[in-house]
């Protein structure tokens, strides 16, 4: 019975930890800051900041104008592999990746953030400058 009484205070324990992680993350998006975890391709941490990572900003910038030209990601990380271009870790760019970079368009071209239902905004992370139109 004791052991019983332990492990129920060991789960709620363990609920009120995750909770207050959640809440922890979710304050830094509305921040602006990102939730913790893998920083997406094109940015990297400088101590506690994230920074835009140049040499990564360039294949972004590359990704997204052979999507609007209507290629599929497939397609993109062929191209991208034909002109050189590796990931992080060095490997080829595939299919997913290439994905994964497109689904964070909000992030590159307005910097916002989002973590679960959580949007926070911080224009210090623009890759992607929206072209002006002059008249």
């Amino acid at each position: 019975m004791i052991r019983q009484i332990k492990e129920a205070i060991a789960e709620e324990n363990r609920k009120e930890i995750i909770e207050r992680l959640k809440k922890g993350r979710e304050e830094r998006v509305r921040k602006g800051s990102m939730a913790g975890g893998n920083i997406p391709y094109g940015y990297m941490r400088q101590g506690k900041e994230i920074k835009i990572n140049q040499q990564e900003a360039e294949v972004v910038k590359e990704i997204f104008p052979l999507s609007e030209l209507g290629r599929n990601c497939g397609e993109i990380a062929a191209c991208l592999e034909k002109h050189g271009y590796n990931r992080r870790n060095g490997k080829a760019w595939t299919q997913r990746q290439v994905c994964a970079t497109l689904s964070r368009e909000n992030l590159y071209r307005n910097g916002i953030i989002k973590y679960g239902e959580v949007i926070g905004e911080n224009k210090a992370l623009i890759v992607i400058q929206a072209l002006s139109v002059s008249l």
